[in-house]
């Protein structure tokens, strides 16, 4: 869980569930360097559901109202290729999570590395994020829904 960090008579300090740790400005630019990250991995994430749904809406309206069935399961590929995307995404994102983590209750000084150690990339794989319960429920609905069309 992250926590807030609060400026308090010119102190940056960390709030932890246990203890007040006092963090030292490179630590607190690193921080926020790694929390910029996970913004824009979220952000990006979010956008392919959106892509996602606006695309597959075009692609079964157009199935529908043509009567092709087979452009419903050219809406297939354009799932399977948005959910892939989306889970990248979201991996990416759960690797800077952990990162900031680690570096938020870190003893020794930042080394500013903006790369996941191999731990974490194990840690978070594709696999997790293809099966997590933020991208199964839609996309599993939307590949259901061009297979319900094309019948």
């Amino acid at each position: 869980m992250l926590h807030p960090i609060m400026l308090t008579n010119s102190v940056f300090v960390a709030s932890t569930p246990h203890r007040m740790k006092v963090m030292e400005p490179a630590r607190i630019a690193y921080l926020e360097m790694i929390q910029r990250v996970i913004d824009r991995m979220a952000g990006e994430s979010a956008h392919m559901k959106q892509y996602c749904l606006v695309s597959i809406a075009a692609v079964l309206s157009t199935a529908a109202a043509t009567t092709t069935e087979s452009l419903a399961l050219a809406g297939l590929l354009f799932v399977a290729a948005f959910w892939y995307l989306a889970a990248q995404y979201l991996a990416r994102e759960r690797w800077f999570r952990t990162l900031y983590e680690q570096a938020r209750v870190a003893d020794e000084p930042p080394d500013f590395l903006m790369m996941p150690g191999n731990a974490i990339r194990d840690q978070h794989g594709l696999r997790h994020t293809l099966l997590s319960w933020s991208t199964v429920p839609l996309y599993l609905t939307l590949g259901l829904l061009c297979l319900v069309v094309f019948a």
